[in-house]
């Protein structure tokens, strides 16, 4: 059995809770300088926006990266490199998509070891087989705001590589130490892509449930998430308050689920199914 319960060191799950979460960049943690990920189609509907409003009430200074989609390759990475150089950030802002949060955990992973060969080491960390990590980064520099929350808590990149073939890269090393759970970020998501994200939720509990090595921590985990979904789903096409309480609930599923997958026996391949 796998006998250990690894999360972001802080995770928020709140409506509006970013601004809190994100203050403590500078409060807290003394941060000057941020990069931020978002995919392209998230940027140009302006998701970065109230971060960058954010960062600017703080007097952080920053810079965005968002030249890519979700078919981005481990070489997309290594493109960001020369303006995160020159930024020199304290902290890496992941922002929206399932791709943002990978390309986010792959510059974590570049930030102090530029060199790395991105693509052996996903075929290094294809499933997480210990608690301690060899895998290159810091995750003391990497937060995550997702839509698509389950991104937050299970820890994967996912990429394709030279051979035109997706891989994903499971492992401890690509935990954020802040995961901010805000459904206000899921607001831009129509009723397809929420019932997309349930399913979603749902195989990745219905996986951790049905592997025997899953301890009964993870199984509560896995357990909770289905139920929430089910009480849940049904009501985000109201167009009401309960709308606006089951997506915040979802999200909240979400992030469960993927702390549940992160801490079961499943592997890269299991993963790869949601992409």
């Amino acid at each position: 059995m796998v006998n250990w319960l690894r999360l972001p060191k802080k995770v928020y799950f709140k409506r509006g809770s970013t601004p809190v979460a994100l203050r403590e960049l500078s409060e807290v943690y003394g941060m000057k300088r941020a990069f931020l990920i978002s995919d392209s189609n998230d940027f140009n509907k302006g998701i970065t926006r109230p971060i960058e409003a954010l960062l600017k009430a703080q007097g952080i200074r920053y810079a965005s990266f968002s030249s890519f989609d979700s078919e981005f390759t481990y070489d997309d990475a290594y493109n960001a490199l020369a303006k995160m150089e020159s930024l020199k950030p304290d902290v890496i802002i992941g922002i929206g998509s399932v791709s943002a949060m990978s390309m986010a955990r792959l510059m974590a992973m570049l930030l102090d070891n530029p060199e790395t060969d991105l693509e052996a080491e996903a075929a290094k960390h294809s499933a997480i087989t210990e608690v301690v990590s060899d895998c290159p980064g810091s995750t003391d520099k990497l937060v995550l705001v997702p839509s698509i929350n389950y991104a937050a808590t299970l820890p994967v990149v996912s990429a394709i590589g030279k051979d035109g073939k997706r891989t994903a890269m499971l492992d401890f090393a690509a935990l954020p130490f802040m995961a901010v759970i805000d459904p206000e970020t899921d607001d831009q998501l129509t009723a397809d892509e929420l019932k997309k994200n349930a399913s979603d939720i749902l195989a990745l509990a219905e996986k951790v449930k049905a592997d025997p090595e899953t301890s009964e921590y993870v199984i509560g985990f896995a357990e909770d998430a289905v139920r929430i979904v089910n009480d849940n789903l049904p009501l985000i096409e109201n167009g009401d308050e309960s709308a606006r309480r089951a997506i915040e609930n979802l999200a909240n599923a979400a992030a469960i689920a993927g702390a549940a997958a992160a801490n079961a026996g499943i592997d890269s391949q299991d993963i790869l199914k949601l992409y």
